[in-house]
């Protein structure tokens, strides 16, 4: 239960991208990692097509999850399954301006694409294509990161070979990009786990290990402004680096969060001269800190992992300032289940989970400068763009 009384229930799984999937169970756990992209247990399955308009304006679907905000916050991004008139997941975009809601749908119908994730300054965005067999079923290890221009043409694929690709992030100058790969799961709530992040040149396709700790849960990875490292959020070591010992015991994992007082937000070097390093925390925050995103002026943006929902701005300087529940509009019948933040750090995305009159989620974009929060309310309609 969080400290301002809401239950504190979110989806086990990888953040930072977003794979559902259609046998999924309900879930509630304390401490999971958000982003970009996550593999979600805990969707918001809702009745009648009226009813659930009625309560919020994004009950058009029956799972949503994942949120991404070009810099400047004109576009959202968001994975959505079971739109009124799209029975299955892929990306939408809301554009702020035209007021108008876009669905993404690749022209092979065997092709899904997920977990939009916008980057820099850039107006394309990331995402994952994930194959289907004819019955629908995901075929995980065939995963790619890829990017995309807004109008749905210029798909790119960056990564090759196979095996379960997410949590990913290109550098600013857009040369490298940094995903965390894993292994698939066959027993327990997570499809997978295991997961240790690479560097891929996209000009010569070289890869460089970052990590070697097979972690547990893993998030989005954040460069520093000077491309230099990548921040993320540790999510349980399963191994010590250089060792194949797969030490998967619940203890050991909730031992070594404890031992850092449950700041869990790590840097890692890109060029891979810490694989060797077991993590340490970047810094140390009183309520604890997880789910780290970076902004270009060298912010880090967190959530508080003690003492209720709280979510903190960290200046270069040290300095620490906490945006309010009041200011983010979050109270006991509401609370966030995942934000973003542009890369200006002038919008922050929310995406709440609603709990008055049966759950469901909304959208709201808190206005940094200012500090108001506004409501996004679209109309139940999306326009196709075709990706290719």
């Amino acid at each position: 239960m969080a400290g301002n009384g809401v239950p504190y229930c979110r989806p086990a799984g990888i953040a930072s991208e977003v794979i559902m999937i259609s046998n999924m169970k309900a879930v509630c756990v304390t401490a999971v990692f958000v982003a970009a992209a996550v593999l979600t247990f805990a969707m918001i399955a809702r009745p009648d097509a009226n009813e659930r308009d009625r309560r919020n304006h994004l009950g058009h679907f029956k799972k949503v999850d994942g949120i991404s905000i070009s810099s400047g916050g004109g576009q959202l991004t968001f994975t959505g399954c079971g739109h009124r008139d799209f029975p299955g997941c892929t990306i939408y975009r809301y554009d702020l301006k035209e007021n108008a809601l876009y669905r993404y749908v690749h022209e092979n119908k065997l092709m899904q694409v997920m977990g939009a994730q916008y980057w820099s300054d850039s107006r394309q965005f990331l995402l994952v294509t994930v194959p289907r067999t004819e019955d629908g079923k995901q075929v995980l290890e065939q995963m790619q990161v890829a990017i995309m221009n807004p109008d749905g043409t210029g798909l790119k694929q960056l990564t090759a070979g196979e095996g379960i690709k997410a949590a990913y992030m290109l550098s600013p100058d857009g040369r490298t990009l940094v995903y965390a790969s894993g292994k698939r799961r066959t027993e327990g709530k997570t499809v997978a786990s295991h997961f240790d992040y690479y560097a891929r040149d996209l000009a010569t396709g070289t890869e460089t290990q970052i990590t070697d700790l097979a972690f547990y849960e893993i998030s989005t990875p954040y460069f520093t402004p000077d491309g230099k490292n990548i921040v993320f959020n540790y999510g349980s070591p399963l191994k010590l680096p250089g060792t194949n010992d797969d030490r998967a015991d619940k203890a050991f994992r909730e031992d070594y969060e404890k031992k850092y007082r449950w700041n869990n937000i790590i840097r890692y070097p890109v060029d891979g001269s810490g694989i060797n390093s077991l993590p340490e925390p970047w810094f140390v925050h009183g309520t604890g800190s997880r789910d780290p995103i970076v902004t270009k002026d060298g912010s880090v943006w967190f959530e508080g992992t003690t003492g209720g929902i709280k979510y903190y701005r960290r200046y270069p300087n040290g300095e620490v300032v906490q945006n309010t529940n009041e200011e983010l509009a979050v109270g006991r019948t509401r609370y966030p289940f995942r934000i973003a933040i542009d890369p200006t750090a002038r919008w922050m995305a929310i995406l709440y989970e609603d709990l008055e009159n049966g759950k469901g989620r909304s959208i709201g974009i808190f206005d940094i400068l200012n500090r108001k929060c506004i409501p996004i309310t679209f109309h139940a309609t999306a326009t196709n763009i075709t990706v290719h």
